[in-house]
């Protein structure tokens, strides 16, 4: 029950500081740097990606990460897809990642991807169909998991 509570509070102060962004609550946010991706692969006559639990529990995860280590390898020393547990690894054919620091609004975000070539291939790629976004509202970290995953 601690834990619970722990986490409550945790998000809710997370979530009460993501007011800094000009675009409302932590989910906004969130949904707003989803909506850029899916407009921009709209654009280039692709599907859209959508929201995936695990994918943003990962995101979470390394959004904290980079905080200690900035670098698509972890501060363990293993690669960014190592986050997934093995068993749950096998449910995505592809997994890929957009990192950034110091950013702390959504477009500025998005466009900083857009104009990073191995970035833009990610959010461009035939090869994801869902993604898990976090950031950190203090800090201005951004994490973009992607993952290909047999939804049925």
């Amino acid at each position: 029950m601690k834990e619970l509570v722990l986490v409550l509070v945790v998000f809710a102060t997370i979530l009460g500081k993501a007011q800094d962004f000009n675009y409302g609550t932590y989910s906004d946010v969130i949904f707003k740097q989803l909506d850029l991706i899916n407009e921009l692969r709209a654009e280039h006559g692709l599907q859209p990606l959508v929201m995936d639990s695990v994918l943003f529990k990962a995101a979470r995860h390394r959004c904290e990460e980079i905080g200690q280590k900035f670098d698509h390898e972890r501060p363990n020393g293993k690669r960014f897809e190592t986050i997934l547990r093995k068993q749950t690894l096998l449910k995505y054919t592809n997994v890929g990642e957009n990192i950034t620091k110091g950013v702390n609004d959504v477009n500025k975000c998005f466009n900083g991807f857009y104009n990073s070539r191995g970035h833009r291939e990610n959010m461009l790629s035939p090869y994801y169909n869902c993604i898990g976004i976090c950031c950190n509202p203090i800090k201005g970290r951004w994490v973009q998991f992607f993952g290909y995953k047999n939804i049925q």
